[in-house]
């Protein structure tokens, strides 16, 4: 089913295609504003702080095992020498 708007003037053509080019501006913004985005969340400077966070993550889990795992033996090594 067709939805088709009923004019009486051409003022009301007209006012229809003014909004209607509004519209069309605004979303062009839009557009530019998401391209820059994407720019922004890929450049080199960007990249580098995501990577420098994940390595950081990375080491930090790697320090906790270590120390969880250091820590499990110290206290197996103390229940050995207490029994």
């Amino acid at each position: 089913m067709s939805m088709r708007n009923k004019y009486r003037s051409f003022e009301e053509i007209d006012r229809q295609l003014q909004i209607l080019e509004l519209k069309r501006k605004i979303d062009w913004e839009h557009v530019k504003f998401n391209a820059q985005s994407i720019k922004t969340s890929f450049s080199p400077p960007s990249m580098a702080q995501k990577a420098e966070v994940m390595i950081q993550r990375i080491a930090l889990t790697y320090v906790l095992k270590r120390l969880l795992t250091w820590r499990s033996k110290k206290k197996q090594k103390k229940l050995e020498l207490v029994s």
